[in-house]
């Protein structure tokens, strides 16, 4: 009886212990599922949206059966940034090799990090034909919050000039309520 009662206390005291460290509410990667053969990981704290733009924190490591051909970087840790008025998203990403970071931009296909980004995030920026889906994945309904949690700031086109609907002297205007 008594080794049954010092196994259930060591249970108990690791099974604590497994929580200890960050708080929950901090741990923020995520990963993204469905998005080849690689595995992504979304950083959800580490999200903006601007204008027709939605910016995010990412990192992509190599998948089992990929292999790089010297032109294609298959691991990388940066930011994603999807033009959901242009359907277009660009990666700014460090490799580790270099200093500095490498900007690329490129349609978003259905099988590039740019689609689920698109798909579950494109409808805060306002763009019109986007809707909020009905089922998000947890990583998007997290982005979503961290995004909502900050002002977003709106720009609308009238000719060749881009107002700011977010200064003091357009915000009370009709063109952008």
């Amino acid at each position: 009886m008594k080794q049954l009662l010092i196994v259930f206390l060591l249970f108990i005291s690791f099974a604590n212990k497994s929580k200890a460290g960050i708080p929950e509410d901090k741990d923020a990667w995520m990963e993204i599922e469905n998005t080849g053969s690689g595995k992504v990981q979304i950083n959800t704290l580490d999200a903006k949206a601007l204008g027709s733009k939605i910016t995010v924190g990412i990192t992509r490591r190599q998948g089992e059966n990929e292999q790089s051909d010297g032109y294609y970087v298959m691991s990388w840790t940066g930011k994603v940034q999807v033009d959901c008025k242009k359907f277009k998203m660009k990666i700014t990403a460090k490799t580790g090799r270099g200093l500095f970071p490498a900007t690329s931009t490129y349609k978003i296909t259905p099988d590039s990090i740019g689609y689920p980004l698109a798909d579950n995030l494109c409808y805060l920026t306002g763009v019109e034909g986007y809707t909020k889906n009905e089922y998000q994945p947890e990583w998007a309904t997290k982005v979503i919050k961290t995004i909502e949690s900050k002002k977003i700031k709106k720009y609308v086109q009238q000719g060749a000039v881009t107002i700011n609907c977010d200064s003091p002297v357009w915000k009370n205007k009709p063109r952008c309520n």
